[in-house]
């Protein structure tokens, strides 16, 4: 790489991370071993990286703390989640801006899950890019709530590559797979 700046933690040549100029701006993060633990790559801004999590202090106990795991998969996808309505059998739930300027409507997934005991069960059967629309299915008339997952792949990463060729210089070893 030409140009750019290594800094470690003592000396060594690991644990530390190195900023490149050349590449668009690309960004190592090592560990302790050496191993590149995090890659940015400058010119697309996509990071690379093990495992994405993030942590909560415990309310309880102070000396610890709740770590999460993000959910991944094969493509490049937003959610929204939440509950409604349904009044005599039917519901339409619009979705919120936010999730429209950023997904693409031809991936909508709808997930619905009834809130009663006496419902004859639910169906989607309609979804566009403002929303969706519910109804009880056997030509119910109930009034309850129900909950709510809509997925869909983000606009622009529709053509999400799972199966990539190794770029990280120093990649360490990934989970062995069958």
């Amino acid at each position: 790489m030409n140009g750019g700046f290594w800094a470690y933690r003592d000396g060594s040549s690991r644990g530390g991370f190195y900023a490149a100029t050349d590449n668009g701006g690309d960004f190592f993060l090592n560990n302790s071993s050496g191993a590149n633990t995090i890659f940015m790559d400058g010119s697309t801004g996509i990071i690379y990286k093990i495992l994405n999590l993030f942590w909560a202090n415990h309310p309880r106990q102070p000396d610890k703390m709740i770590t999460y795991s993000s959910i991944e998969g094969p493509e490049a996808a937003a959610y929204i989640r939440g509950s409604a309505t349904l009044t005599d059998g039917a519901a339409y739930v619009q979705y919120p801006d936010h999730f429209v300027w950023v997904t693409n409507a031809t991936t909508l997934t709808v997930h619905v899950t009834p809130l009663s005991g006496d419902s004859k069960g639910l169906a989607v059967i309609k979804k566009d890019a403002a929303g969706f629309q519910v109804r009880e299915l056997m030509d119910g008339k109930g009034n309850y709530d129900f909950d709510y997952l809509v997925q869909a792949v983000r606009k622009g990463h529709e053509d999400f590559e799972v199966i990539r060729d190794k770029i990280i210089p120093g990649q360490p070893e990934a989970a062995e797979v069958d």
